[in-house]
């Protein structure tokens, strides 16, 4: 996931972050899962961080 969203970004821009985000983050705040702290760590943020900023 983390690593398409680094070739969005070299292809579209900030868009590329923008729908797929707001559409995760829509659907957890509607199944009431957006503030569980296991919700964040099975994202993995920091570790696609570093993934997006290589490409």
């Amino acid at each position: 996931m983390w690593a398409a969203m680094g070739a969005g970004f070299l292809l579209k821009g900030l868009i590329a972050f923008v729908f797929p985000l707001a559409a995760a983050g829509l659907f957890l705040l509607l199944t009431g899962q957006l503030f569980r702290r296991s919700t964040l760590a099975r994202f993995r943020v920091l570790p696609g961080i570093v993934i997006v900023a290589a490409i």
